[in-house]
């Protein structure tokens, strides 16, 4: 009979019901009379038939092999690892299957027995932060899709963010004073202009202030956009992986992009449109998704915030007058 993997929905011939290994994704699936497909016409090979691909124009000949049947066992095998315990998955490195007790989840769908985990958190490039500053900048696509797309390494990401968000921070600074307004910080001039209201007089202990506290403002910004980011995801199905996975996807592109604050005068547009593509990129490898839903749930937040703008700006006629008046008591 016919059935279809429950994993990946690829379809394949069995014999009888039971647990098989697919033969396409190579997990693990129980083989039921009731998910029984359809056969498909005489010649035909099923795999092409019903893998949502177009049926073959001309009749399988004599000597054309099928698609590879599923390795069947008599009863749910057991760890390839340990064998004492139940199989639940399979190890995406090496193939064999494991226990829970002798696998970690690495990433959405996917999982690694623990030798190989040890041996994948080693070869991250999350270990060599210069190498991957550079090789986010050059080759981001290839780079983020060799991070562990889980929370392991978790600390080396807010390291990588802070080291180069403060760069960002204090390049942005010393070309603030030592350049005349706008070219010192374009994008300050341009909120100052939008917003006249929050605008402060510069001054040395402004900066040397705006300086120190720099990190607490960076750590908030990065989970305070992760919990905005990973309700987007998760509201268009981009959101695969958790939380940590969006801001750890978050800390890498905003982190790569503001090393470029210290171009001046471009610097700061260079940094915000290669953050965005950045954070497609990373979102996208990290929770194993598209860039279509990510990039869909990005402007999604940006029509909400511009939305919630204005609607606080005729709503709150006063809001500004509050805010300056706070902004002097700071």
């Amino acid at each position: 009979m016919i059935v279809r993997c429950t994993h990946c929905g690829k379809s394949s011939r069995v014999a009888a019901e039971g647990f098989f290994r697919c033969p396409h994704c190579r997990q693990i699936f129980q083989a039921k009379a009731a998910d029984w497909v359809a056969e498909p016409r005489a010649g035909v090979a099923p795999s092409l038939v019903y893998d949502d691909e177009p049926a073959p124009t001309e009749p399988l000949g004599e000597g054309t092999p099928a698609a590879e049947p599923p390795s069947p066992t008599s009863a749910p095998p057991l760890c390839e690892r340990c064998g004492n315990y139940q199989a639940t998955t399979v190890c995406r490195e090496c193939g064999l299957l494991v226990c829970t007790a002798c696998a970690e989840p690495s990433g959405p769908g996917q999982a690694l027995c623990r030798a190989h985990l040890r041996e994948a958190e080693r070869s991250s490039p999350e270990n060599r932060p210069f190498s991957l500053l550079v090789n986010l900048l050059s080759r981001p696509a290839a780079t983020i899709a060799q991070i562990l797309p889980d929370a392991r390494l978790f600390g080396r990401a807010l390291t990588f963010y802070l080291l180069t968000g403060m760069f960002g921070v204090i390049c942005r600074e010393v070309y603030a004073a030592a350049l005349p307004e706008p070219f010192g910080d374009p994008t300050a001039a341009l909120f100052a202009y939008a917003f006249p209201f929050l605008q402060s007089e510069p001054s040395t202990t402004a900066t040397i202030m705006s300086i120190v506290v720099a990190p607490l403002g960076l750590l908030a910004a990065l989970f305070l956009q992760g919990l905005f980011f990973h309700a987007a995801f998760r509201l268009t199905g981009a959101g695969k992986g958790g939380l940590t996975v969006t801001c750890k996807a978050l800390a890498y592109a905003a982190g790569a992009s503001s090393v470029l604050f210290a171009l001046p005068v471009i610097g700061a547009f260079l940094s915000a449109a290669y953050g965005i593509v950045l954070t497609v990129i990373g979102a996208a490898k990290l929770h194993r998704s598209s860039y279509g839903r990510v990039l869909l749930s990005i402007l999604l937040l940006i029509f909400l915030a511009a939305l919630i703008g204005a609607v606080a700006m005729n709503l709150l006629p006063g809001a500004g007058d509050v805010v300056k008046g706070a902004g002097k008591l700071i």
